[in-house]
């Protein structure tokens, strides 16, 4: 009797034992499918290309910098607004840098090319999160003149040892300045880039031409000398006074110059200079130079070209080369250097 008893009982506790391994078993099942399914999930939630989009799309500085990094530091906020800026300056250069961090992110591969390396970071448990450090681009900047110095929005970045030079840059819009010198002069010019649209973005500057007309400061002072002088000399007047009467009636010029020594048509001469009228008002002056071309050509250079007008032969020099000297002198009028059979003369038009 009494081994029927234990008999009995220990069955009962094998059949708890079974209930409770079974329910254990059951649980465990349900706790991994749980779990695997909020992996799964939480695998997706981590859209960085998404969280990049909305932010660029808010203009969210502060977002920017939780998920922006530059070598793996935190972005000052004057960068961190600078990026957004060119960032969404073109809504196709935004789709591009979406789409590009989108591609890493589903094939877990980085693109060297790519604006943004994805960065992942430790997260809670199985969550994983993402940052995104910027790629410094390249920019090759090249010119025809030997030992250029370059520039990058005004800041002094190298020298060329050759004809090219290498800089490493994050992604933006750039100034990009030359400066070169030779045989005492100076020739400047700058161009803007974009870096990121392009995988290397490169600039290339044509100097060597432009050192045979541009006038250095050197011959600047003399050549403002000169036409001061020669001006003066016929005239008895500043170059600024003489420009003063251009679009002034004949009568105001005729006034203070006098009777004219001869007059074709619309053109009076003077000793020295002359005066062209239209609708009884000055058009135009010119004023000898006592100068030959060949002096002349000694102090300013060979002009590019020259030009058969009515005139005479115009030598045409470089926007930069009598703009820069007129400037100077503040003289704002059409000027130019005109050969004739008997000299060199100096035009000036209303």
């Amino acid at each position: 009797m009494a081994s029927r008893i234990a008999s009995t009982a220990q069955k009962k506790r094998k059949r708890r034992l079974l209930i409770g391994s079974a329910f254990i078993a059951c649980l465990f099942l349900l706790v991994a499918f749980w779990f695997g399914r909020n992996m799964q999930e939480a695998a997706k939630m981590e859209k960085t290309d998404e969280r990049l989009a909305t932010l660029l799309k808010e203009k969210d500085q502060r977002g920017f910098q939780q998920l922006v990094t530059m070598n793996g530091k935190s972005l000052p906020m004057s960068e961190a607004t600078r990026l957004i800026t060119w960032l969404t300056t073109e809504s196709e250069r935004t789709d591009r840098v979406i789409a590009q961090v989108k591609q890493d992110q589903d094939s877990g591969k980085q693109v060297k090319a790519h604006l943004f390396s994805l960065q992942k970071e430790d997260g809670w448990l199985w969550y994983d999160r993402y940052s995104l450090d910027v790629n410094p681009q390249r920019l090759s900047v090249s010119s025809d003149v030997p030992k250029t110095e370059v520039s990058l929005d005004g800041e002094v970045i190298g020298t060329m040892d050759g004809t090219s030079l290498e800089i490493k840059r994050s992604p933006g819009e750039y100034d990009v300045q030359v400066s070169a010198e030779q045989s005492g002069q100076t020739v400047q010019e700058s161009k803007t880039v974009q870096l990121g649209d392009e995988p290397n973005a490169t600039v290339d500057f044509k100097l060597a031409d432009r050192f045979n007309t541009t006038v250095s400061n050197e011959y600047a002072v003399d050549i403002k000398t000169l036409l001061e002088t020669e001006v003066k000399a016929r005239t008895g007047k500043s170059i600024n006074t003489m420009t003063g009467y251009l679009g002034r009636s004949r009568d105001s010029f005729e006034n203070t110059f006098g009777t004219p020594d001869s007059t074709v048509a619309n053109r009076s001469r003077y000793d020295g200079y002359e005066v062209t009228y239209q609708s009884g008002q000055v058009q135009e002056l010119l004023i000898r130079l006592n100068k030959t071309p060949d002096e002349l050509e000694a102090v300013a250079g060979k002009p590019e070209r020259k030009k058969r007008e009515q005139v005479g032969t115009v030598w045409e020099y470089p926007s930069s080369f009598l703009e820069g000297v007129f400037e100077w002198l503040n003289l704002r009028a059409e000027k130019r250097v005109v050969e004739r059979e008997d000299g060199m003369w100096l035009q000036l038009k209303d």
